[in-house]
């Protein structure tokens, strides 16, 4: 019985050297991977800063939609000026209507609340955004002295925004009344932005 306890004793400093081992091992394989997990969303952000250069440059790659997604739904905090990005990526990557439609929401939300910003987080002009949508911003644009604070946006562009997208408001008097079903999209998307909408 002695011996047995001694030599799974003699054992266990092996058994901590390859366990050492193991664990280094582990830790290389897991920076690797976030290494690469890191350069794939540097990969997708170039993308979308691609296709606000030139969104018809990317349009037929089948690659591009699944970017835009990845940017759209992972890559951004829930935090309600992320919307602005959100709303370059789903407009310049050519995304589906509804997730336009709702990133329209919420930036409409941002620049009634104040909290629009010309240059996003990402680094994306919003004015390339607004040129490629036909809406012209060089008024509006005119008096801003920072490009990256927080601001109003023009009533005017929200105005447009809001007819362009149909949006389920009767905010800046766009429609008099909503009917059940854009009632029902309205709570949808004020659920959605993570701030008090005044839509």
């Amino acid at each position: 019985m002695r011996i047995s306890q001694r030599q799974s004793f003699v054992k266990k400093p092996r058994e901590y050297m390859s366990t050492l081992k193991t664990f280094a091992s582990f830790k290389e394989r897991e920076a690797e991977v976030s290494n690469r997990v890191n350069r794939s969303w540097e990969f997708v952000g170039q993308r979308i800063a691609e296709c606000v250069q030139d969104p018809e440059k990317h349009r037929e790659d089948p690659l591009t939609y699944p970017y835009a997604r990845l940017y759209y739904y992972h890559s951004q905090p829930i935090h309600h000026c992320y919307w602005n990005d959100r709303f370059v990526a789903a407009v310049m990557c050519d995304m589906p209507l509804e997730n336009i439609r709702t990133a329209a929401w919420c930036v409409v939300s941002n620049g009634a609340n104040s909290y629009f910003e010309w240059l996003t987080h990402g680094g994306h002009d919003m004015r390339k955004v607004f040129a490629y949508l036909g809406i012209d911003t060089s008024h509006a644009y005119a008096s801003v002295l920072n490009p990256k604070s927080y601001t109003k946006l023009d009533r005017g562009i929200l105005k447009i925004l809001i007819e362009m997208f149909n949006l389920p408001t009767t905010y800046l008097d766009v429609k008099s009344t909503l009917d059940s079903d854009e009632f029902s999209l309205r709570k949808r998307l004020n659920q959605i932005y993570p701030y008090d909408s005044c839509l």
